[in-house]
């Protein structure tokens, strides 16, 4: 639900979204309280900057930005910077471009022809290893958070997440908020040590 709220946004345009997708969670008095919650924190972000905009005008000074939103969860404090409108929806920003990546993974692991037939799928492997070398570690943050969401669920179904090491290198700490990666793939880390590099790095300083 948060992953999708990161993606859509809240809104008229996302309403529609989230009874579509979640139509069990939708009519719930949890979810509606949460989307209250937000919508006031984004008209409290909005009013802000229309009173900054008049203040800093008249003035001809520069206001301090607006405090930082914080939610607790479970024990875990999470901090949203508000230098940017708020819930407004990051689908048109990143949406194609995971799509993309996961169209790119997909189409060599659909390769049939010889030169990609080689032993416990090694060209394949070191093909998406060097599109894989080209994230950051917020990318693979987001694309951790968009694999366990009903969104991208095929990454992990398909089996693109544990054939190709595709979160390899993943910080685990950075992933904070929600199910944690070393529970979700508790078993894959069990049966492939080298599943997250987070974890042989654990101790090694000496």
């Amino acid at each position: 639900m948060a992953y999708l709220i990161f993606f859509y946004g809240i809104g008229h345009a996302s309403d529609s979204v989230f009874s579509h997708i979640l139509p069990q969670i939708n009519s719930q008095q949890f979810f509606k309280n949460t989307i209250a919650k937000l919508e006031k924190e984004k008209k409290m972000h909005s009013d802000f900057l229309r009173e900054k905009a008049r203040y800093e005008s008249e003035k001809k000074v520069k206001n301090t930005r607006l405090k930082d939103l914080e939610i607790v969860h479970n024990g875990k404090k999470a901090v949203f910077i508000l230098l940017y409108e708020p819930f407004t929806g990051h689908g048109t920003k990143i949406g194609h471009y995971y799509r993309h990546l996961f169209q790119t993974v997909k189409y060599v692991d659909s390769q049939k022809h010889d030169v990609f037939q080689h032993e416990n799928n090694e060209i394949k492997y070191s093909y998406v290893k060097i599109l894989r070398a080209q994230l950051s570690n917020f990318e693979q943050v987001i694309l951790y958070y968009n694999s366990v969401c009903i969104l991208g669920n095929p990454w992990i179904s398909d089996g693109y997440i544990e054939k190709y090491h595709l979160l390899t290198n993943l910080p685990l700490s950075f992933a904070d908020f929600g199910i944690q990666p070393d529970k979700k793939f508790e078993a894959e880390m069990k049966a492939d040590s080298t599943f997250f590099d987070w974890e042989i790095l654990k101790g090694s300083f000496h």
